[in-house]
This record gives structure tokens, sequence and C-alpha cells, in this order.
């Protein structure tokens, strides 16, 4: 049967360690036992996960209050009962105040602590159970407003940090972007970043393709129309930019607005009012100006395709997203993530990719970004006869070939999978969770395999050690168990 809970206990004195750790394992726990405190605080800090600490308050050097307090400022939610004698008492009521959740008086009784492990075990689930469904309709809420504002950004990758950091500087200005980036790395979904992060959050954003509307139509359908402005203006119709007042207005493929839009367009930045197409009144506007483009601008100014004003006035910040080919550490993550939300949207729960195919997925130029691989993945799903893809259920263009079947294991024990070939731990990418939960395994991972040293575990995950402290600060907050760091 295995293990309902893992439990570590610690108490100096061996015979009552002994007694109690075989009537936990009785009970269905798996108990690691110390006789003092620092080796138990050792094993808390190598990343095996605990449900429940069992200390003995009297003990030589590190005493049992000592400890409770150094096991609460790792992970304030890990349970903690203690042991005292019926002369302590007050020690385990005043240890209660300090975030003890329950004390065991000696000589123990095995009903006290069937009742009280079991008691404290179920109350630590359910707050558990609450702060996960919490978070996750939080994050379903945004979803389903398409208000993600960094989380939509995906990716662990130094070059994806400095682009979260400068967005985060940027997002409280008025000033306008530049957002600059191939084809398929997600211009939009920065843009939309920016304006989630910024004070305009509760108002609208738009996103208008300056590519996809025929340009005799385009300056109506950015500043609107009044009756009778042009054949087939039945009405007065409001733009784009009245319509996104006090909010942010996305021109996506700025370069290929026309230069006489671009004048009109150049005038509403500068005086922030515009009349309708057929209108004779000014009508004041504040929208943000986010532009974006996959196009080389200053080439189109050098070759009088786009104006030089327009240029300048447009890119008083620019923030430059990287292919995915530079910046492949971020594949596994994406992968991730997509499976996650195809897994929902195709009803086909634990989908999983073998090492195999994520390695050949990595080893791709993805000329298309992130669509591309988005695309691909899709197919891969709707394709598929089962869960587990591999190596032969890639288009042969991406690196498919008939594999042997490999394992994947969803959740290992100890939250690793090893490498036939390598020997050393893999990561599996599951399906089913959500992407920062992806980035959090693998971060807490790292710095396990790391000896707790930040330093090196910042340099392996290719991030500042102070991107990685924010980070680790913020598990904390969550309720994870985070160790203190080892000296550099």
């Amino acid at each position: 049967m295995t293990p309902s809970a893992r439990i570590l206990l610690i108490d100096d004195d061996a015979a009552g360690r002994t007694a109690l750790r075989r009537a936990l394992q009785r009970m269905n726990y798996e108990v690691e036992a110390h006789a003092a405190g620092a080796p138990a605080l050792k094993s808390l800090g190598d990343g095996t996960g605990f449900d429940l600490v069992i200390t003995d308050i009297k003990m030589p050097g590190m005493d049992g209050l000592e400890l409770l307090r150094r096991v609460k400022e790792a992970n304030p939610e890990l349970p903690v009962i203690l042991i005292t004698a019926f002369g302590t008492i007050e020690n385990a009521v005043e240890a209660i105040s300090q975030g003890a959740s329950d004390y065991l008086t000696k000589p123990l009784g095995l009903p006290e602590v069937r009742a009280k492990v079991a008691k404290t075990l179920e109350s630590s689930h359910i707050r558990r159970e609450n702060r996960r469904l919490k978070g996750e309709n939080e994050r379903l809420r945004k979803e389903a407003k398409g208000h993600l504002g960094l989380q939509a950004l995906v990716g662990v990758s130094p070059a994806m940090e400095h682009l979260k950091q400068q967005l985060l500087q940027v997002a409280p200005t008025p000033s306008s972007v530049l957002v600059v980036g191939e084809s398929g790395t997600g211009k939009e979904l920065v843009a939309r970043a920016l304006h989630d992060e910024s004070a305009r959050a509760s108002r609208q954003f738009l996103p208008i393709n300056c590519a996809a509307i025929p340009h005799d139509i385009l300056e109506s359908e950015l500043f609107g129309h009044e009756r009778g402005a042009f054949t087939g203006a039945v009405g007065r119709k409001p733009g784009k930019f009245e319509v996104a007042s006090g909010g942010t207005l996305l021109l996506d493929e700025v370069g290929e607005m026309p230069l006489g839009m671009q004048a009109k367009l150049l005038r509403v930045l500068e005086e922030k009012s515009f009349m309708r197409v057929g209108g004779v009144d000014t009508i004041k506007v504040d929208v943000r100006i986010v532009a974006a483009t996959n196009a080389n601008l200053e080439q189109l100014v050098a070759k009088g395709e786009f104006r030089a004003d327009l240029y300048y006035r447009l890119k008083v910040i620019t923030l430059t997203i990287p292919p995915l080919r530079e910046r492949k550490e971020d594949i596994p993550v994406l992968i991730g993530h997509f499976l996650e939300r195809l897994s929902r949207e195709y009803q086909r729960p634990g989908l999983n990719l073998s090492r195999a195919a994520i390695a050949a997925l990595e080893a791709g130029d993805w000329p298309g970004n992130i669509r591309e691989l988005r695309n691909m993945l899709e197919s891969l799903v709707v394709l598929s006869n089962g869960p587990d893809l591999g190596l032969g259920d890639l288009p042969p263009e991406y690196g498919g070939t008939p594999e042997t079947p490999v394992p994947v294991v969803a959740a290992a024990p100890a939250g690793k999978e090893v490498s036939a070939a390598t020997g050393t731990a893999a990561p599996t990418y599951e399906a089913g969770l959500p992407m920062a939960e992806l980035e959090k395994r693998h971060i807490l991972r790292t710095l396990a395999e790391q000896d707790n040293n930040r330093t090196r575990a910042a340099r392996v995950l290719g991030i500042g050690r102070r991107t990685l402290q924010r980070k680790l600060e913020e598990y904390k907050e969550e309720g994870e168990l985070v160790p203190p760091p080892a000296p550099d």
C-alpha cells in the first residue's frame, strides 16, 4: 500500500523514537527519523518533500522550539507537532502561538497520536487545496478575460527574463512602445502584457492589423467616420482610437501603413486629438500607442517607405522579442505550456512528450517561432492515438523517426526522472499543470541539484541571482519549502 504521507520525526531518545516510528509506519505513514535537529533540517533542505514534522521539545543542541522556528522560516505552511512531557505543556502551548499545529504529551498513547496526526494532515491538506483552488480560479478568471500580464510570457531564458523586467519598468509609464520581433514570436502577447501590467488594465486593449485592412478604409477604421462621409457610410461609426480611449491601441505590422496614413497618425500622437472622416469636430483622445513590426523600420526609413519623424515618435521605448532559435532553453517549458492547453481544448488528459522528442524539437531552427511550435503540437495532438507522444509521432521535418519506447513518468517519487542515455536527472513535462507550476518545479529541482547554492543554480538556469531570489520568495509565500541558501 502506498504511504499516505511523509513524516519527519526528531527525538533524541532512541527507544521513544523507534517506538513512535514503528507506530506511525503501521498507520501507513512513511517516516524518516533523526536524533537531532541539524540532520533533520538538512533533509528538509534536500528538497525531499515532507507533509508533517514531529519533534520533541527537550533535546540537546537545537531544541524543538528552535527547530520549529527554523522549519517555519523555510516553509511556513509545513505543519509541526511537538512532543512534550507533562511538566512542559506550557512550552507547547507557547509554541502553538509561534506556529506549531498541535502537541503530544508523554507518555504517548496511540489513540492520541493517530487522532492528532490525522487531524493535522487533513487540515494541512485542506489549506493547500484551498490555496491551489484559489490560485487556479484566479488564473482561469484572468485567462477568461485575457488579463494574464507577465504570466502570458512563457520562458525562463535570460532573454525572456530581461524582456519581462523591461516590460515591468515600462508598463507604468505613458510612453509609446515599439515591439520588434520576427513573425510568430508573440508581439501581440507582449503588447497585451504591457497593457495588463499598466494602470490602463481595466480599460480597452484593441489590436488592429495595419497589413490586413485595405488602405482605403484604414483611416475610417482608426478614426471613425460620419454619416455620408463616403459611399456606404450610412451612419456615424467611432474608430479604434475613440473606442480605445483610456486604454491601449496596438498598431500591428505598422510598417505596412501607407505614407499618407502615417502623417495622420503622427498628428494624432503629437496633438492627442483627431477628426472622424467627414467630420468637423475635434475629438480629444487619451490612448497609449503600442506599435509592432517584424520589419526593419530603419531600413524602411532609409528607403523613404516610412516616415522618420513617426519612427522616432513610436520608438520612445523599444522591446525586442528574441526568436525561438535564440532561446532554445525555453522550448521544453513552452511544450509543457501548450500541451496543458491542448489537453484541455481537445479533452485529452495526461498528454506527455518523450525526452527524445523534446530533444529533437530543441534542435530545430523554428523560422515560424512560437506560432510554428504551437501549430505543430496541435497537429501532433489531433493525429495522436494516445496520451504518450514520442519521436515517432513527430513529422519528418521535425526529426520524427520511429523510436524505442521510453517510459515517460508523469510524477516520479522524488520529482525526477533519470535519462537512460546520460544517467542524469531529466524533467518530465506533464500536461495538466499550469506553466507557472512547470517553471517552479524546474527551478526547485535545479536548486536541489546544486546543493541549494543559489549562485550556481542561477548560472545553470541561465537567469540572474536576483531573479532567482525573487522567484524563491514568491514560492515561499505560496507555501513551498524553500531551503535556506548554502554558502557560495
